[in-house]
This record gives structure tokens, sequence and C-alpha cells, in this order.
């Protein structure tokens, strides 16, 4: 078996050849969810919150609200979200709002930016508990919101390394030569192990079960702050299979 895949600057083992398969798992930035919907808190994990992207339709004045546009998982065409007015970050800038970053840099966030949102409802509001601005080419910066030992971060973003795998095997493969991808988004916990497994894009019922059954029992190393903390992260991770 050979093992090699590339993640960023790092190798990462689990890409294989396996069974007459091209085996290959990427994790990459992108802030994707099953479905943008509140979830039962398991035990031993942080508040799940439900999850957007989208481009800013609006902000209030007094930068205590904003409404999203052409969204994913908004279930509508916008999405209102109110900033929690004891844990905000965020003042007036000329052309809009903005916050400072984790990492310390002053994020603007104006009509059109496009935006990545973690939030929860409480009552008939969505209040936001972790944002991610998107730049041309990387993240701008995350934050918004005061920071809790609960907090998920988004990777890639302000010191937020991308996940190195310690233990990956690799799920089964398909019983045929057709070509196929599925995509899953993982939580990774502090001490790197995989606390929960969301369905994102399927391919067959079986192929499906079988990568969430396995990437359950993936190890990482610790995603990390900037100051060298262990945080919670969450990870998309696309898994393709093709005859070769």
């Amino acid at each position: 078996m050979s093992w090699r895949q590339q993640l960023g600057d790092t190798l990462n083992p689990c890409m294989a050849q396996r069974r007459g398969f091209f085996f290959a798992v990427s994790l990459f930035l992108l802030a994707v969810s099953a479905a943008a919907q509140q979830e039962t808190k398991p035990v031993g994990q942080p508040a799940l919150t439900a999850y957007a992207r989208g481009k800013i339709a609006s902000l209030s004045p007094s930068c205590s609200s904003f409404t999203i546009k052409d969204g994913r998982y908004t279930k509508g065409p916008t999405l209102t979200l109110s900033l929690d007015a004891t844990a905000s970050q965020w003042s007036a800038a000329p052309e809009g709002c903005s916050f400072v970053s984790i990492a310390g840099n002053t994020v603007l966030v104006k009509r059109d930016t496009a935006i990545r949102v973690q939030y929860v409802t409480r009552g008939a509001e969505n209040v936001v508990t972790w944002v991610a601005v998107d730049g041309r080419k990387a993240c701008a910066g995350q934050g918004g919101a005061a920071r809790t030992p609960d907090t998920v971060f988004f990777i890639g973003c302000d010191g937020i390394s991308f996940p190195a795998p310690e233990y990956c095997p690799n799920p089964p493969g398909p019983p045929t030569a057709a070509p196929g991808t599925v995509l899953l988004e993982v939580l990774i916990a502090p001490d790197g192990t995989v606390a929960d497994v969301l369905l994102v894009r399927g391919w067959s019922r079986d192929i499906d079960a079988g990568a969430i059954r396995t990437v359950r029992t993936w190890r990482f190393k610790p995603l990390t702050d900037r100051d060298g903390t262990a945080v919670w992260a969450r990870s998309p991770v696309e898994i393709s299979f093709a005859p070769w």
C-alpha cells in the first residue's frame, strides 16, 4: 500500500491506492453543514450551533445586527442575525462595521462582504457566536464575539491551522469501478479525536455509512490557537474514490 496525500505543505497519510481504487481524502476550508439547524448537545461536546454562509445584505447603524443574502443553509433567501450586546466586539466604521479578530486585526464588514457564521437560536433571535470574514484569497479574520471554552473555530484562519492526521484508516471502497465522492464535516475535539461527523453530500447509503463509521475513528494532532491552547474546530472532509 502506498500512502501519500498533499495537505497544504504537509504530507497526510490519508491517501492510498487500495483494491484497485485511487483513494483520496482532502480536508479543506469551507463553512458547510448538513443543515442549518439546532441539534441536541452530545455529552462532552460544545453546544452545537447552526451554520450559514453568504454575503452581507444590510447592517444596522449600531452594528448590533445584520442580514445575509445569497446564503447556503439559511432556510430562506435571507437570514437576520443579532450580536449579543454583552459579548459583541463590533463597532461602527465609515463603510460599515468592524471587529478585532483573534489575531488582533481589524476586520471590516460591509455590504456584499462574504461571511461565514455560527449562531444559536434564542427565542425569536439568531444570535451570533462566531464569524469568519472571507477575503479575496484567504480568510480575512475570525471572531466577532467573546471566546468561550466551547467556541468552535474555523480552520485556516487567524492562525488556526489545517488539521494534521495522526491516524486515519481507509473507509471501505465501492464494490464497482464507478468513481464517486462523499463529503463530510467533522468536529475535532481539543484532544484531536473526532467528536461528531455530519454527512454533507453522500454517494450511496452503504458507502456513506462506511465512511462515517471509519472517520469517527480518526485522530488528528490537536489544533491550537496562536497562544498554543487546544481548541474545538470543524473541518470538511472530502473522500474521493476513482479507478486507477
